[in-house]
């Protein structure tokens, strides 16, 4: 399982709490067999769309998630068998001060 779990949240302007996605998400180590994440944002703001892009093995399946409810999955795009690549598109619904997103498939 791949978890982004932010330890310490940068207030960006007066009122703005931004969600960080945890370095957890790009400091992921890459070799056969493992999750990578290709493209993730630094900060979420209240409403900011954003897409997290994550490099699977190509027998991974189909991504379990979870997520804070401050944060609504709006698409993804559509996982097919033999997919290297699974893309996930999210909207903060409110300032945040923490949370995590959670990444599962298979034995992932």
């Amino acid at each position: 399982m791949l978890i982004a779990s932010p330890e310490n949240i940068p207030i960006m302007w007066p009122r703005v709490m931004a969600l960080v996605v945890a370095a957890a998400l790009g400091a992921v180590a890459w070799a056969d067999g493992e999750l990578k994440c290709i493209q993730k944002p630094m900060f979420w703001l209240s409403g900011q769309q954003t897409r997290i892009v994550i490099e699977t093995p190509d027998d991974c399946g189909e991504f379990e998630l979870t997520y804070p409810e401050a944060l609504e999955l709006f698409d993804r795009w559509p996982h097919k068998a033999g997919d290297t690549t699974q893309r996930f598109y999210f909207r903060a619904r409110e300032p945040l001060a923490a949370g995590e997103i959670g990444f599962k498939a298979g034995g992932y």
